[in-house]
């Protein structure tokens, strides 16, 4: 999984291991951890949650990003040559954009980095 954060945007994107995963269990998580207390551990949810056609959404509680989406909606993305999701919600006054989409094998990879394509999705664009 892999998280980027600018502004009031979320952007994770996540390869077939995590997808297959979240399917299989019904959640996928990452964290970082900046010592041994749990306190200080900050970290991103995938989860099956919700009914099962619903679109991704994201909350946040106590240093960890939760993001929901349906099993059905789940299951079809998997299948489908749709890249990903793009949703917004409110939050105190404040438009909250979240970017869910499957992490694609980068096509200028430097020699010796190719280990971190070995989950990604194909390329699209390598077909062109």
């Amino acid at each position: 999984m892999k998280l980027r954060i600018h502004g009031q945007t979320i952007r994770v994107r996540i390869d077939q291991h995590d997808l297959e995963q979240l399917l299989r269990d019904g959640r996928v998580t990452d964290e970082t951890r900046f010592g041994d207390e749990p306190d200080r551990c900050f970290s991103c949810l995938l989860e099956i949650a919700g009914p099962p056609n619903s679109l991704p959404g994201v909350d946040y509680d106590r240093g960890r990003f939760v993001i929901q989406l349906g099993r059905d909606t789940a299951n079809d993305w998997r299948n489908a040559d749709l890249v990903g999701f793009k949703t917004t919600r409110e939050e105190g006054g404040r438009m909250i954009r979240l970017m869910l989409e499957k992490d694609f094998a980068c096509l200028d990879r430097p020699v010796g980095e190719e280990r971190e394509d070995a989950y990604a999705f194909l390329n699209p664009a390598e077909h062109c």
